[in-house]
């Protein structure tokens, strides 16, 4: 916005638009509208997130209780 006014915003060659105030590209990504950096990495979710989290507990879970197997 300058001047009270909205200015169309000019898609790069991804099709994606660039938000001044969120300082984020925005696209789609399997077939959703999604947030990415300006380096073009896909902003996840907050489920993403957390089940990425979730993810990593189970993972050390697995490697703690493989390693006392093996002890």
């Amino acid at each position: 916005m300058q001047d009270g006014k909205y200015e169309p915003l000019l898609a790069n060659n991804d099709g994606w638009l660039w938000s001044e105030e969120l300082e984020l590209f925005l696209g789609i990504y399997d077939e959703k509208l999604r947030f990415f950096s300006l380096d073009k990495q896909l902003i996840p979710t907050d489920k993403e997130r957390a089940d990425a989290a979730q993810q990593q507990v189970e993972t050390e879970r697995l490697q703690k209780e493989v390693a006392q197997l093996q002890a």
